[in-house]
């Protein structure tokens, strides 16, 4: 008679001070004493994880603008969770009732849903999506070239609130105007005819073509009013991942994986400074080897409340990431030079945020190679570039971040991918071997700054 398994691990608590299981890799064990040079803050408190109903990796979060309400995007599906509330399930999912689909609850979008920005009144909410559904003249569904998809939701009803706003690219990025009247998006496609495959990634592209391959990138700010189109950019050097607007509403920044941060002036739809370091894209070591495509990229763009400084997250080689980390950039808009680098080993970075007083960064990334501990969140000195307290680890992927305040409480959203238990119900999913962990989308939230916890 064969012997009963070993009970599972207990699952991995995370607080102000981490605690690592054993089976956690030796990378990941890095960085766990706190720096020397530290800029001393307040320990974050974790409050609680959310488990979003989509399978898969929650890809983006938003807080709105008054701090109650979140949004998550994980492949298909939008959902809004009341966070004022401590909710533990979404309020409502944003589907459409009316469209027929295969997939419960329907998705939000046909694709996969990239982005999601609240306006500035936090009623709307715009989405973005990629390798959207297009129609054919025959009346039916095919997967054509590739097209995005931007929608807009009325945050209260979590219903629809104008037709969606079709792309000819995937929407990787979306960010409203200060003053609500315009959204901006970033995006980019394979223009090839002879190949209209869905790309993720460049890791994704036939080796035989890798070297001659090309991909559309473009900016562009729609009037929320009028329902006019501006381009702001369009090139072939690779897609836009990214867009902000600065808090004046004059200026947009845009990020890409050509490595420029070019900065447009709004009102003029002109390009006014495109911003590089060391020759190659953001890349500190040059131009790097020919494979090493990724290298010098721009995945993620943000500027400070104050709007003196850009943070610029780059955008990694896969053939480089297992082995060597790059940093967060930092950039004073006044001179147009790095000020300081947040360096991060071992650790991939995929987003940043900047507290509401311009005096920290918070950037969130998956930590290599992957263990129990998948995620890490980090909060810097924006002045200095130096830590301000011990990183969190979580057992997940910390994909995107958000930051928020709601009532007295300020709150931080870092969301991604992880796994849970399988049970019972999951026999929906067909194929899936009872016992084996889900794959699951992941929120923790934290508060920052919590009270009865001062730094001396």
């Amino acid at each position: 008679m064969e012997e009963p398994p070993p009970p599972p691990p207990p699952p991995l608590q995370c607080s102000c001070l981490p605690v690592w299981p054993l089976q956690t890799p030796k990378a990941a064990l890095r960085d766990t004493k706190v720096p020397a040079e530290q800029v001393r803050a307040d320990e974050p408190k974790k409050l609680t994880t959310l488990h979003a109903e989509d399978v898969g990796a929650v890809r983006v979060v938003a807080i709105s603008p008054d701090g109650k309400t979140l949004a998550s995007a994980g492949r298909h599906l939008v959902e809004l969770w009341d966070i004022d509330q401590n909710a533990t399930k979404p309020r409502a999912a944003l589907t459409d009732p009316k469209r027929p689909s295969l997939f419960q609850p329907v998705p939000t979008h046909d694709g996969f849903v990239w982005a999601v920005a609240f306006s500035p009144d936090g009623k709307t909410l715009a989405t973005g999506a990629g390798g959207v559904w297009s129609p054919t003249p025959g009346g039916g569904k095919k997967m054509g070239k590739v097209e995005g998809e931007v929608r807009l939701w009325d945050v209260a009803t979590g219903k629809e609130k104008a037709l969606p706003q079709r792309s000819g690219m995937t929407v990787y990025s979306l960010a409203f105007s200060p003053d609500g009247k315009t959204l901006a998006w970033g995006g980019g496609i394979d223009p090839r005819e002879v190949d209209t495959t869905y790309r993720e990634g460049f890791e994704d592209i036939p080796k035989e073509y890798l070297n001659n391959f090309k991909e559309f990138g473009e900016v562009t700010v729609l009037d929320l009013a009028t329902r006019k189109e501006r381009t702001f950019f369009r090139g072939d050097a690779g897609r836009i991942n990214s867009v902000a607007f600065s808090p004046d509403g004059k200026t947009l920044a845009s990020g890409g994986r050509d490595g420029a941060i070019r900065l447009f002036d709004v009102a003029k739809g002109k390009e006014r400074a495109c911003l590089r370091e060391h020759g190659r894209g953001n890349a500190k070591t040059g131009k790097g080897r020919p494979e090493d495509i990724g290298l010098g990229g721009v995945y993620a763009v943000a500027f400070s409340p104050d709007g003196k400084t850009l943070a610029a997250v780059p955008d990694y080689s896969p053939f480089r990431i297992p082995t060597r980390g790059e940093s967060v950039k930092l950039w004073d808009l006044a001179t147009r030079r790095v000020r300081a680098h947040l360096e991060a080993p071992a650790v991939w970075v995929w987003a940043v945020a900047f507290s509401a007083d311009s005096r920290t960064v918070t950037t969130t990334g998956e930590v290599l190679p992957r263990g129990q501990v998948r995620g890490e969140v980090r909060l810097w000195d924006a002045a200095s570039g130096k830590p301000r307290c011990t990183p969190m680890r979580v057992d997940h992927d910390a994909h995107s971040v958000a930051i928020g305040v709601c009532g007295k409480k300020k709150i931080l959203a870092s969301a991604g991918e992880g796994r849970r238990p399988w049970e019972e119900k999951d026999r929906k999913w067909r194929g899936h071997p009872p016992g084996e962990p889900i794959m699951t989308g992941k929120i923790t939230l934290w508060e920052l700054d919590p009270p009865g916890d001062k730094a001396p």
